[in-house]
């Protein structure tokens, strides 16, 4: 490969670098052509993509990132993949991929600034979706307001019943 053409892959990929906030590490050894097609399209589904890269330009790329910590991954064939969305949802997306291929191993990963091994990302991806996660944070702190709320008003039916009884029993004189 020219030293031209190394400098593009290697600006290209500081520049996807530069938008992302999760960086997976995979060795894709083994892997058919058809495997590796449906797991670009898995990517790409959850809002990644991924790239069979030279371990050499890798390195090149990831200092001055948030990633530098992942240096250490870059042995053996390497396939990065980087997303800037939901990085639950790719890291299930690899992991679902890992247990149905066993060629594809997951060697690591940056996310949100913390390095991460594969048995910690498939830990992460055992977790319920962010969606279910904020249902059940807005949930239990709806809960015991809803209890306040009832707990406050009841005095206050109470009081308006009294109130009703004591008007229907003027009437009622």
């Amino acid at each position: 490969m020219k030293k031209e053409k190394k400098a593009n892959l290697v600006d290209e990929l500081k520049s996807l670098l530069g938008r992302a906030n999760c960086l997976l590490v995979s060795d894709y050894r083994g892997l058919t052509v058809e495997k590796i097609t449906v797991l670009r399209k898995r990517c790409r589904a959850s809002g990644a993509s991924i790239r069979v890269i030279k371990n050499t330009l890798a390195k090149k790329a990831i200092p001055g990132t948030p990633f530098a910590a992942a240096e250490g991954f870059f042995q053996g064939p390497t396939a990065v993949t980087i997303s800037s969305g939901d990085p639950v949802g790719i890291i299930k997306a690899l992991t679902t991929f890992s247990k149905e291929n066993e060629q594809f191993k997951i060697k690591g990963g940056i996310m949100d600034g913390g390095k991460f091994s594969s048995e910690e990302l498939f830990r992460i991806a055992t977790l319920p979706s962010r969606e279910v996660l904020l249902g059940r944070l807005v949930g239990s702190i709806n809960s015991p307001l809803a209890r306040m709320v009832g707990t406050l008003s009841n005095p206050l039916r109470g009081l308006v019943g009294v109130l009703n009884a004591i008007g229907k029993a003027k009437e009622a004189h």
